[in-house]
């Protein structure tokens, strides 16, 4: 993802973070779902789509702390939901998930 706290130079691991700074928020919440996801997803490269839409719900811990944190700040979500924010990125990275999938014509869930 451009702008995440990612190492730039192995995008194909998300959970690699580097201290790379993101100009935020880029947009305040609440926006509608569909607009956030297009957001994200305008910001992933074709590696990090690829990973997103091939995960599963036991792999999301792993995203807690570099993709999660990303939507968390970029949306300002701390500021809403305060310490429910730890939790409201899962709604947004779901439906990125759901919408990759679906990109990529992988049934279900």
């Amino acid at each position: 993802m451009t702008n995440t706290p990612q190492n730039a130079d192995n995008d194909a691991n998300p959970n690699e973070p580097n201290s790379a700074e993101i100009k935020m928020p880029i947009r305040q919440w609440p926006i509608p779902m569909d607009e956030a996801v297009e957001i994200v997803i305008s910001h992933m490269d074709q590696k990090t789509k690829d990973i997103v839409a091939n995960s599963e719900g036991k792999d999301w811990p792993e995203f807690h702390h570099n993709i999660g944190v990303w939507l968390r700040n970029a949306f300002g979500l701390w500021k809403v939901f305060g310490i429910g924010a730890d939790h409201a990125w899962v709604a947004i990275f779901e439906a990125v998930r759901v919408k990759l999938r679906a990109d990529k014509g992988i049934q279900g869930k």
